[in-house]
């Protein structure tokens, strides 16, 4: 598939995700005065809207699914999980209505639909926010972070300090988070100092190339611990200044054809913990990356195409605890 043909579903589906929002609103509305009125059939206009509802949580779904095709990003995931799990309780909503009789409808029928429309109802507001946070950053970055932690993605495994040269003493200013909002970016807060950030150049697309990436990247080198460049047109300039955030602990680059060496700039990066290189072209270059990282302790590896020599160069580093 054509890299045009993904930016344009990409582009789709910032439009059309907004009917099925609306659409399960007025739902859900429509609902709640029939059980004001004590109906024990559903509105009127619940069996239309439940259709459409339905019908355009499918379409938008699969615009956003073509948006990702080119390369996924991990902070996607959230936004992907409840808009798949919204548009199959509206299609059982959809059904539910269909199934019925002519205009009667069984008790247990009508309570097992309005269950759905309040279901799909939030999970279409978790899917919104989620979605929002993707393109215009976070909206409760305080819950985030208490939720996530500062050392989110790391749990579990050891985890480093970063160089305390390079560590900040005061948040960044806002109107450098203003200009990243401003161009797609996502940008959250990872601590509650707002010194550890979060900034994911996917949501812009391909139209985050080398310039692109390392204009909006620089002011905020020192406070950027988490990195997305996945589905981007990020090149050797825009690793250059990934390298250059000197407490950077996690970056994806999944998708990238990073071929030729293109990852060079990255090489003995003193605090990357958590790398992600599903579906680059780095061949057996993965391991030698891997090496030069004196603190990687996970690394993606999926699609590669890394060979026996360098699978068994990764395996042999004790000091990486998973290799996925």
């Amino acid at each position: 598939m054509e890299d045009p043909l993904l930016e344009f579903g990409g582009r789709l589906h910032v439009v059309l995700v907004h009917l099925p929002v609306g659409l399960g609103l007025a739902l859900a509305v429509a609902e709640s005065a029939a059980v004001l009125r004590r109906s024990p059939r559903p509105h009127v206009a619940s069996s239309p809207l439940a259709i459409a509802l339905a019908a355009t949580s499918v379409v938008a779904v699969g615009t956003g699914l073509l948006s990702e095709a080119s390369g996924r990003s991990e902070s996607v995931e959230p936004h992907r999980t409840a808009a798949l799990l919204a548009t199959a309780t509206a299609l059982v909503a959809a059904l539910l209505l269909s199934s019925r009789t002519g205009s009667v409808a069984s008790t247990t029928t009508v309570r097992w639909f309005r269950t759905s429309v309040l279901v799909t109802t939030v999970l279409l507001g978790v899917t919104a926010w989620r979605g929002a946070g993707l393109t215009h950053g976070d909206l409760f970055p305080s819950v985030s972070a208490a939720t996530r932690g500062p050392d989110a993605g790391t749990r579990g495994r050891r985890t480093y300090e970063p160089a305390a040269t390079s560590s900040p003493s005061a948040p960044p200013e806002a109107a450098r988070l203003e200009a990243l909002r401003a161009e797609h970016v996502h940008i959250e807060a990872l601590s509650t100092d707002r010194l550890r950030w979060w900034v994911d150049f996917g949501p812009a697309g391909k139209t985050a190339d080398d310039a692109f990436i390392a204009r909006l990247l620089e002011p905020l080198a020192p406070y950027v611990v988490h990195l997305g460049l996945a589905r981007t047109s990020a090149g050797k300039v825009a690793l250059e200044a990934a390298a250059r955030c000197g407490n950077l602990e996690r970056l994806d680059l999944s998708g990238l054809p990073l071929a030729g060496g293109a990852w060079e700039p990255l090489q003995g990066h003193r605090t990357l913990q958590v790398l992600n290189l599903t579906g680059c072209t780095t061949g057996d270059g993965t391991a030698d990356l891997a090496s030069t990282l004196p603190k990687l302790r996970r690394i993606f590896v999926f699609g590669t195409g890394i060979g026996p020599a360098g699978k068994a160069a990764l395996l042999a580093m004790k000091e990486l605890e998973t290799i996925d």
